[in-house]
């Protein structure tokens, strides 16, 4: 997304529609299906379709920059996995390092585009 979001939507694919519908039923905060996805989550997947494995991948909505990192996202899909699996985790006391860590991560997106912005030549500045 071109901002960071205030409350990422979570989204979900995964290599048996019984089983995303199970997930749909339990969490009215899943937005859709969504897919083809790629890298590890997508290879996981994959692997375990092979292996007839009923499998599931919660992806969150998140910042297109390069230094974010997607707390947030990752607090939205904790929450999704807590209430399915009864984790018992501390989500209160998580949002706040989030918010810290937010924060931080704000000034240096905003002093790392400064910098981009005084550059002279068209160099590339991300190697992927």
């Amino acid at each position: 997304m071109q901002k960071i979001p205030k409350t990422p939507k979570v989204f979900i694919t995964g290599t048996d529609k019984d089983f995303i519908k199970q997930f749909k039923g339990v969490f009215s905060n899943i937005y859709g299906v969504v897919g083809p996805i790629m890298g590890v989550s997508g290879v996981t997947l994959g692997i375990a379709k092979i292996k007839k494995i009923p499998s599931a991948c919660l992806l969150a909505q998140t910042f297109g920059h390069p230094a974010y990192i997607g707390v947030k996202g990752s607090r939205e899909i904790l929450k999704i996995l807590d209430n399915r699996f009864k984790l018992n985790l501390e989500i209160a006391r998580l949002s706040s390092e989030i918010e810290e860590l937010e924060e931080d991560l704000h000034k240096r997106v905003k002093m790392v585009a400064e910098m981009s912005s005084k550059r002279k030549s068209p160099e590339a500045s991300y190697f992927g």
